[in-house]
């Protein structure tokens, strides 16, 4: 993330902060815009942000950050609420090298889904 310094800053117009008001979340850019969507979740937290103006920076930040957030990363679209992804999943619970599942090379595995063709 660029740096901001606080010259740069102080040009700032009000419509780049999350809190025009108070001059507070800068957001010239996505990457401020994400910090400041994790910076409101801090503030609400900690108690030092209340969860109204927090809705206003994320509000914001989502605007600036488009696409990225909340869309699927394979279609572009935006997924409805309990929707997930359609790009692939590979993790835990994922089939191919999962402890006593046949795999490609021939054998299940005992490696705790560390398996392949040398397992």
């Amino acid at each position: 993330m660029a740096e901001l310094t606080s010259n740069a800053r102080n040009k700032l117009g009000k419509a780049v902060f999350g809190l025009p008001s108070k001059r507070a979340f800068p957001m010239p850019d996505a990457n401020h815009a994400a910090v400041a969507k994790g910076r409101a979740t801090q503030g609400v937290n900690s108690g030092t942000l209340s969860p109204g103006s927090a809705a206003k920076i994320k509000a914001k930040a989502n605007k600036i950050l488009g696409a990225r957030s909340g869309a699927d990363p394979v279609t572009k679209r935006p997924m409805v609420h309990g929707e997930h992804s359609s790009e692939p999943r590979i993790g835990a619970g994922h089939m191919m090298g999962s402890p006593g599942v046949d795999t490609p090379s021939g054998g299940g595995t005992d490696m705790g889904g560390m398996g392949g063709a040398g397992a």
